[in-house]
């Protein structure tokens, strides 16, 4: 469990400094601090996304052990609405900033209209994070580390082939396209899996 449990972190901080690098090599140091700049706007969401896992995923543990799936669904229903909850104050903290405040992320000569482009996407990949982890958190508590290091992969070499055709085709925002198709390959796939692991666990326990 732990082999493919490491797999899986490493596939996913390969992908996200592929992107990095593949932007900063192409299109130059400043192209990347603006979608960087995206990503930092949603950072309190980000946050919350990475710290949440570690207080739930003991927690759905013990409810898989006790077969308490009543208990499970609730844990996960509570964890995806406080990612949503997060997710939507920091959205409208985004848009308060940008609306009232830009001075205070325009300082390096951005334009605003290229700034509020990459903040949606940003907001955007942020959500379908939002929507996947708690069910990806689901499956580590349940021990299916194999089968989401397999996704790890697919998702992985999809987003970096899609970043790169986007980036040398339309340019480093819409590189941002490639990140948000690898995110959303994870969720169809996590979803799926979730389903048919919780109704393999009904037929093995009645």
């Amino acid at each position: 469990l732990s082999r493919w449990s490491l797999i899986g972190v490493a596939l996913t901080e390969v992908t996200v400094n592929a992107h990095a690098y593949l932007v900063t090599f192409i299109s130059g140091a400043s192209s990347f601090a603006l979608l960087a700049l995206g990503m930092l706007l949603m950072r309190p969401a980000s946050l919350m996304q990475s710290a949440l896992p570690d207080l739930e995923r003991p927690a759905m543990s013990r409810a898989i052990a006790a077969g308490d799936m009543t208990a499970l669904a609730r844990i996960q229903r509570h964890f995806t609405w406080g990612l949503g909850a997060t997710w939507l104050v920091n959205l409208l903290l985004c848009i308060v900033v940008l609306a009232f405040f830009p001075l205070l992320v325009l300082k390096k000569g951005y334009a605003l209209h290229d700034v509020i482009v990459v903040a949606i996407l940003s907001s955007i990949i942020m959500a379908v994070r939002a929507w996947r982890t708690p069910l990806a958190v689901l499956l580590q508590a349940a021990g299916q580390f194999k089968e989401l290091a397999s996704i790890g992969t697919l998702s992985g070499a999809l987003s970096v082939f899609a970043t790169l055709a986007l980036l040398l085709t339309l340019g480093p925002i819409a590189s941002l396209g490639g990140i948000f198709l690898g995110e959303l390959v994870i969720l169809v796939r996590v979803i799926q899996m979730a389903r048919d692991w919780k109704h393999d666990w009904k037929l093995a326990h009645g």
